[in-house]
């Protein structure tokens, strides 16, 4: 498991990377930077698809999201699933 200020990202036993975005949280650049970082450390450096709970996120800024787009980086992703439960985070996810 791998805690930071914004984030928990864990590996669940059947088979994915889950993170999620505490209550709140304004995702900076380096915050995205920290969470890729400790899904990697979390996936043991394997590829896995990963499950983001962006339900209690208050904003994220443009570099965050251009980071998280992963254009020009290896992912270390198969795929990913986002959790919304507010038109903010249905916007985010997007």
């Amino acid at each position: 498991m791998s805690k930071t200020s914004v984030f928990t990202t864990t590996f669940d036993p059947r088979g994915f990377v889950h993170t999620v975005i505490h209550e709140g949280s304004e995702i900076q650049l380096e915050d995205a930077i920290e969470n890729t970082a400790a899904v990697i450390r979390v996936s043991g450096g394997s590829n896995y698809p990963i499950l983001v709970d962006l339900r209690k996120i208050k904003s994220i800024s443009k570099e965050a999201r251009d980071h998280f787009s992963m254009h020009g980086r290896k992912p270390n992703v198969t795929a990913i699933a986002m959790l919304v439960s507010s038109p903010l985070s249905r916007i985010i996810g997007n």
